[in-house]
């Protein structure tokens, strides 16, 4: 690729890796859309973003991304731009992207840890920032990462399917799947501890942490990374203050970050209460369904192959796990009770996405992702069979945003729109985009989600799909509740009635509670949401 890139201020992450890549890459901590624009025009880049403010015009490109996870980002950008030709590993510097020169080693010995000036021999250093680099194993760990990548981009998940069968995830002695939960990165230190003796390893050493003493680890330190930490009784390790089971290991590269390996049944119990909340004992069955499709979702996206570190992070990106935090016993008998049990749809572990609230009607994968809508992710009425009223019936009518609504001075939503599209945080607007003169809503008839707001100005016209639509109605950080909403206007005043909180695609949670109250079990409830599919006990 002969053509530099422009990355915008929500891409930071991405710019990192793609000049650890090699890849000539500027990181713009800006907002303002005409001086990125301006930068583009100037230089020949392109900009890569991942909102839809950036207009297409003459003479500038623009890929706007739609992943939220690093990995897909670079997989998108793979076969949008055909990155692949130009990834050269440690050819630029990942700070400031100036390309990297190699510098004699006994002029850098008082600059880097004693064991690394001791067991590397090749040294480049940034000529601007000063910033030095060596092939140690944060260097490994980086190439792999991205060799990994690659490999999933060119369709070589053959591999996984040849003669040698290679698993997609390794298991504990009683055949229970171990997932790799990335719950913590960019860090440049971390506190460990253990009311067990801790055994600390890595690939040339091993040492003790004693039971209750505290290690800390900072980026500097004379580690050789990645290291291991386990207990003999699988006793609680604390990472910054949250306890996990299972294993820890901490990875370095340019900064630290910590994966749990951990057995997918205590991994479950971890992540249930921060999804469900805390039921009583009569909600069983809904916990249960949760159980379910929160193994599901996990089981789905296990790959030792494509992901050599970690397989899902502890947010809202995947699902949210805390350890041992909040478990409470109606959660774990959830899980004992559904022990092993995940959602296929032809004999396949499905792509089990739930939410908070559907509003009635669930949506469809398209109306938030652009993606093809497998059948058992297609909208769906939230009701019981032969009912007609949504509104009286939906399963999530006790849901508290079941129905919402907003009010807005007609200046005032103008004046958020416009900021909210040049992603200012400050008071004052500019007005490259033009004084906003009107917009107007596309709808899915089926799942009535708004699927496209075309907002037109005085000197463009800007498209906005799926969460990009929420986020562009957007008080302060709270952005609309979902894309299933109304507009109604008059002369000074805006409008918006809505239902539901979150994408609604897949199992709605406050139905499946309502579900659960009306006597349904969890079985019932998960194939009223993921139509088509079986409930099958997978180990």
């Amino acid at each position: 690729m002969d053509r530099g890139l422009i990355v915008d201020s929500m891409l930071g992450s991405l710019a990192k890796w793609l000049r650890l890549m090699g890849i000539d890459t500027l990181y713009v901590n800006e907002s303002d859309i005409s001086t990125i624009e301006s930068l583009a025009l100037k230089t020949g880049r392109i900009i890569i973003t991942r909102t839809q403010k950036f207009k297409e015009r003459k003479n500038i490109e623009t890929v706007v991304l739609k992943g939220e996870i690093l990995e897909n980002q670079i997989k998108e950008l793979i076969k949008k731009l055909n990155i692949k030709k130009s990834i050269q590993f440690l050819s630029r510097c990942s700070l400031c992207n100036s390309l990297l020169l190699e510098v004699k080693k006994e002029r850098i010995e008082e600059k880097v840890p004693p064991y690394v000036f001791k067991t590397q021999d090749r040294f480049l250093q940034c000529p601007d920032c000063q910033k030095i680099y060596w092939q140690g194993t944060h260097y490994k760990n980086i190439k792999k990462r991205i060799e990994s990548i690659l490999a999933s981009v060119l369709l070589l998940s053959l591999l996984f399917f040849n003669c040698a069968k290679k698993a997609l995830y390794k298991t504990d002695d009683s055949g229970v799947p171990i997932v790799r939960v990335l719950i913590a990165e960019e860090l440049t230190k971390i506190t460990i501890f253990s009311s067990e003796t801790i055994i600390v390893k890595s690939q040339k050493d091993r040492f003790n942490i004693k039971p209750l003493d505290t290690l800390s680890i900072i980026i500097n330190d004379r580690y050789i990374f990645p290291l291991l930490l386990s207990t003999r009784l699988n006793s609680p390790i604390f990472i910054n203050g949250t306890g996990y089971n299972g294993n820890i290991k901490v990875y370095l590269d340019s900064e630290l970050s910590i994966v749990n390996l951990v057995d997918m049944e205590t991994y479950i119990k971890g992540v249930v209460p921060h999804e469900i909340g805390t039921r009583p004992l009569s909600e069983l069955e809904v916990v249960k369904a949760q159980a379910v499709a929160a193994r599901t979702y996990a089981f789905k996206h296990l790959n030792l192959n494509t992901k050599p570190n970690f397989d899902v992070v502890s947010t809202i990106y995947d699902q949210v796990y805390k350890g041992i935090q909040d478990r409470y016993s109606v959660s774990d008998s959830a899980v004992n009770e559904t022990y092993g049990e995940i959602i296929t749809y032809r004999g396949e572990p499905i792509e089990a996405k739930y939410s908070s609230t559907c509003g009635g009607r669930t949506s469809n994968a398209t109306d938030n992702w652009g993606e093809e809508t497998v059948p058992y992710l297609r909208s769906i009425r939230d009701v019981p069979k032969f009912s007609l009223n949504e509104e009286e019936d939906a399963f999530c009518s006790i849901s508290p945003l079941f129905k919402w609504s907003e009010k807005y001075v007609k200046k005032e939503f103008y004046s958020m729109l416009k900021k909210n599209l040049r992603g200012d945080d400050s008071s004052s607007v500019n007005n490259e985009i033009g004084n906003i003169k009107m917009f107007s809503l596309e709808r899915n008839p089926r799942s009535k989600r708004v699927t496209r707001l075309k907002i037109k100005t005085d000197t463009d016209e800007i498209i906005l799909k799926g969460l990009d639509i929420r986020k562009v109605i957007k008080k302060g950080d709270k952005i609309l509740w979902s894309n299933y909403f109304y507009i109604e206007k008059n002369s000074d005043t805006i409008f918006i009635k809505g239902h539901g909180a979150g994408h609604g695609c897949g199992m709605c949670q406050w139905g499946a509670i309502g579900m659960a109250r009306k006597g349904y079990r969890y079985k019932e409830i998960l194939k009223h949401y993921y139509r088509g599919t079986r409930v099958k006990r997978k180990y």
